[in-house]
């Protein structure tokens, strides 16, 4: 079962073989984990929502934008964040950068030697208001049930391609489904037992068709799709070194929205009537966009109201901003000849999609726009001020090296097999 990486390791290693000895480096933050990106993916022009996460000039993480000033990212990518970076590709400068105001980790969260990181939340407060919408965050309990274990999940992140740390920097998308929700027993890297804890949900490669997330995909979202709107539903965690065998994702489902997220939410955006609270308010919505991720479930049809969140099937509003959804990308777009999530959603999952035989066209309909939330259902690198930026700390190279600095930030966001990585 994965477990987060130890960064430091993977920079000390890559330093190393560079023959860098002085200088500074925009470090990833010192962890026992490692993270991961996604893995037998497609690239992902879609999913603004979803950012970089790093410092002054790269990003090391992913994140999900989930109010106008508020990212949520992993645990173990705290402490060094600077920025978030809007775009699908954001190597080279290229992208739209907003500043972090502050970053916090959850209380609770503890890097385990060998083992996978518990409570690995943290929470950003943007400088400015983001330049796209956000998502919408789940609100309702996961269960071993047929309602979350069996449909595919969608999986984002800027990670690496492979646990050989290629690809960083272009944002990609993978749909796979999830085998449990924790406690559990669980394991395929590690030897069993691997003892998965209530926090976190697993998926294994028997399952996943060779897809998973990788290097630089920690604290990138999870989303499940219900009455045709992905809500975030989980935080990228930890997996094997390779990318290849199994990955644990950080639930970010209502009992971890209660207790860790909306409080800080609350506190970022006190007296902002958009803010993600779980209501909808109409009066946020402008120019034919929501502003109000609560809205969402709402304005999924034909009504001149762009709502991204919606995917199954895609906000025909939308279509001015959404581009390549043929393929497999967690979007049914009926536009499209053949499409692999319209048919993977026609059937009872939970999404009513046009033109097929599909089940849930007679079911109940989408949550009340005055909750924005979904039906219950069955539920059982661092800166300082001064210097060269340098935190006090972190290893150091040369600052003329940007494509080191790269690698080592991949290499440094992911589990090793022998030891849970972080997929940072």
């Amino acid at each position: 079962m994965p477990a987060p990486r130890s960064r430091a390791p993977f920079l000390a290693s890559a330093l190393g073989a560079a023959g860098v000895i002085a200088g500074c480096v925009e470090a990833a933050p010192a962890l026992d984990e490692q993270g991961a990106a996604i893995v037998n993916g497609i690239s992902d022009p879609n999913h603004r929502y979803v950012v970089g996460v790093g410092g002054s000039t790269r990003a090391f993480c992913t994140g999900t934008l989930i109010s106008r000033r508020t990212v949520l990212t992993a645990g173990h990518c705290i402490g060094g964040v600077r920025n978030v970076f809007f775009g699908p590709s954001i190597n080279g400068g290229a992208g739209t950068r907003v500043a972090v105001a502050e970053e916090i980790q959850h209380p609770q969260y503890r890097a385990l030697p060998n083992d996978n990181a518990t409570f690995d939340l943290g929470i950003l407060r943007l400088a400015a208001d983001a330049p796209v919408q956000p998502a919408p965050l789940f609100r309702d309990t996961m269960a071993n049930t047929p309602r979350f274990i069996g449909p595919a999940m969608v999986f984002v992140g800027y990670g690496a391609t492979s646990g050989a740390g290629s690809g960083f920097g272009t944002r990609r998308v993978a749909t796979f489904p999830i085998k449990v929700v924790g406690p559990a027993v669980v394991g395929n890297s590690y030897p069993a037992p691997d003892n998965l804890t209530p926090e976190l949900f697993y998926f294994l490669d028997t399952e996943t068709q060779g897809r998973s997330t990788c290097n630089g995909d920690s604290g990138g979202p999870a989303f499940f799709v219900e009455h045709g709107v992905e809500w975030l539903i989980g935080v990228t965690s930890s997996g094997d070194a390779g990318c290849t065998l199994d990955g644990a994702d950080q639930r970010a489902d209502l009992p971890f929205v209660t207790d860790f997220i909306q409080p800080h939410l609350e506190q970022f955006e006190a007296g902002d009537p958009c803010r993600a609270d779980g209501a909808c308010d109409e009066a946020c919505t402008a120019d034919g966009q929501i502003g109000d991720p609560d809205c969402a479930a709402a304005h999924c049809g034909a009504d001149g109201v762009c709502a991204e969140a919606c995917t199954a099937p895609r906000d025909p509003d939308c279509a001015a901003i959404a581009a390549g959804n043929c393929g497999d990308n967690g979007v049914c777009d009926p536009t499209c000849p053949t499409d692999p999530d319209c048919t993977r959603q026609c059937g009872a999952e939970g999404n009513c999609i046009p033109g097929c035989d599909d089940p849930d066209c007679g079911a109940p309909p989408a949550p009340d726009a005055g909750t924005g939330a979904p039906d219950a259902g069955a539920s059982a690198d661092g800166d300082d001020a001064g210097g060269c930026g340098c935190r006090a700390g972190t290893p150091s190279t040369a600052a003329t090296l940007p494509w080191l600095l790269a690698a080592a930030a991949v290499l440094l966001r992911r589990r090793a097999r022998d030891q849970r990585a972080p997929r940072v």
